[in-house]
């Protein structure tokens, strides 16, 4: 009988020390699932704060890009409008030289007119002067 209980009593600490084990190898389980789930939420908020910083960096070139772009179509139509005004002011400057060219030619005539009435009017009185003198000499005879 004292056999049987030391044998009972042994079975018992088996047991209890199985279940020990166990219950410490499910609470060794539970902290290593713990731990996963951290380390997985630590990695899944990390993968989300590098998406953030990419997506932010994204915009950030797209936004470069966007004012890029302005500047170079501000830089076209300053050009654009240099060339006009530049046209326009060669406009001026060739009609400011016709013009010119036009009262120069309208001198011209003038001056060449006057020339060729004084001209007529010097062999007019040369004209008159000849008559004169073959009317005096004609008188003279």
């Amino acid at each position: 009988a004292e056999q049987a209980r030391a044998k009972a009593k042994a079975l018992v600490a088996q047991r209890h020390q199985e279940r020990g084990a166990a219950a410490k190898e499910q609470g060794v389980a539970a902290e290593q699932s713990k731990q996963n789930d951290q380390q997985q939420q630590s990695q899944s908020s990390a993968m989300e704060r590098r998406k953030a910083v990419e997506e932010a960096q994204q915009r950030a070139k797209a936004a470069i890009e966007s004012e890029k772009l302005k500047v170079e179509q501000q830089k076209k139509l300053e050009s654009k409008r240099r060339q006009i005004s530049e046209s326009e002011q060669q406009a001026r400057e060739a009609a400011r030289l016709e013009e010119a060219e036009l009262i120069a030619e309208k001198k011209r005539r003038e001056e060449e007119r006057k020339a060729k009435a004084a001209q007529e009017e010097a062999r007019r009185k040369q004209s008159e002067e000849q008559q004169r003198k073959v009317e005096a000499e004609a008188r003279a005879k």
